[in-house]
């Protein structure tokens, strides 16, 4: 995959933490939705929008934290920002290590997440409900709303955006309070090798650290992405796809993330050899499927020319995985994911985010040069997060 040269920086303030002391509400995108002026959009939506405040407080009183941004998806107070708000137990370990480098001995630690709604001037303590770093998403939820009620953002489709549609992105970047940027869309579901999962709009709307968690809006006033990247140049911003969580599941705690128990490759990459694909182009799609057969790589590469290839190579499937029992093999070349079109292995990741336990897979499998197609029906499994991967307990004493 392409390594992304421009130095990225999390816009938000927790990337230097110590270091530098249910869509139930939410409304349904109408289709006959009209276009809106840029003051309708911030009107429409400057009452959804929230301060974040993270505080980690150790035992000794030494306090360290950031600030970010979120929005209302839920009347009663549950909203979404950006993962890496939260406070995961590997951001606690880091911690744990750079105190050890200093000398001190800390034995516990208190996490506190507030959310500030900006219109009403209120703060509020607040809980993770869902957290998922994969596509740096996360939502909380108000504690104690005893009878306020929160207005909500209308929930727009990012597939549906086009490039140079204007988006506008609201957060409270260094702190300022409902900033209200503009610029067009830049390009679509950009990959950036920066997590797991991608689908990033890219936007010249200025996006910076506090931005983190706010959302990006189309022009309709709909929240179509969450703001969770910059760039440290001008006009250079990223936001996560909305697609890529389902709200509804999240808000009745039903979502699970899948596991097919294979990897295709992200991108099915430029050849050396011109004319024909060179001996070095051949090594290295060996080293990646394992495969030995000579005409069988010959056919992989010729299937698999880019731009526009139409399919995801198949690599690292595991023994006895969902993608195993249904008999997916090391070099298939995955075409469709329930009837979705797939072009590279990034198309897959994304299309099994929001997948039913029962898939089909459409595939092409090469063998002796001789090209198959093949349709399997695959059960997926629940894939757990590492205990590192997951959010801190808010008390809690290091290890």
């Amino acid at each position: 995959m392409k390594k992304f040269t421009v130095g990225i920086i999390l816009a938000s303030f927790l990337t230097c933490i110590f270091i530098s002391p249910y869509l139930l509400n939410a409304q349904e995108t109408n289709a006959a939705t009209q276009v809106l002026s840029a003051p309708e959009i911030f009107e429409k939506n400057k009452h959804a929008m929230v301060l974040i405040e993270v505080t980690i407080t150790l035992d000794d009183g030494e306090k360290a934290g950031g600030l970010g941004s979120g929005f209302f998806v839920t009347h009663d107070g549950c909203l979404v920002t950006a993962a890496h708000m939260i406070v995961s137990q590997k951001k606690i370990d880091d911690i744990k290590l750079y105190l050890e480098t200093r000398g001190k001995s800390v034995k516990s630690y208190r996490i506190e997440y507030w959310v500030v709604a900006l219109t009403k001037n209120k703060r509020y303590a607040a809980e993770v409900v869902f957290y998922d770093p994969d596509v740096d998403m996360a939502c909380l939820k108000i504690k104690n709303p005893s009878n306020d009620q929160f207005d909500t953002v209308t929930i727009g489709d990012s597939r549906k955006l086009a490039i140079g549609e204007s988006v506008y992105a609201l957060g409270n970047p260094f702190g300022l309070h409902n900033t209200f940027t503009h610029g067009i869309v830049s390009q679509l579901k950009r990959q950036l090798g920066a997590q797991y999962t991608e689908c990033f709009i890219q936007t010249d709307a200025p996006i910076n650290p506090g931005n983190s968690g706010g959302p990006l809006f189309n022009s309709r006033g709909e929240a179509v992405g969450v703001n969770v990247l910059s760039a440290q140049v001008d006009g250079l911003g990223f936001a996560t796809s909305l697609q890529l969580i389902d709200l509804k599941s999240i808000l009745q705690n039903t979502f699970k993330k899948k596991y097919l128990g294979a990897e295709a490759l992200l991108e099915n990459f430029e050849r050396t050899g011109i004319e024909k694909p060179s001996a070095t182009d051949i090594f290295r799609l060996k080293e990646a499927t394992n495969l030995d057969d000579f005409d069988t790589l010959k056919a992989l590469l010729a299937l698999t020319r880019q731009p526009g290839d139409k399919c995801a190579i198949v690599y690292g499937v595991e023994l006895n995985s969902p993608a195993n029992r249904a008999g997916i093999e090391n070099g298939d070349l995955i075409t469709k994911f329930n009837n979705q079109d797939i072009y590279n292995g990034m198309d897959l990741r994304i299309a099994l985010r929001n997948a039913p336990e029962k898939s089909t897979i459409e595939m092409v499998r090469i063998r002796n040069g001789a090209a198959q197609i093949l349709t399997v029906t695959v059960t997926l499994s629940e894939r757990a997060m590492s205990s590192a991967e997951k959010p801190a307990p808010i008390v809690a004493r290091f290890n």
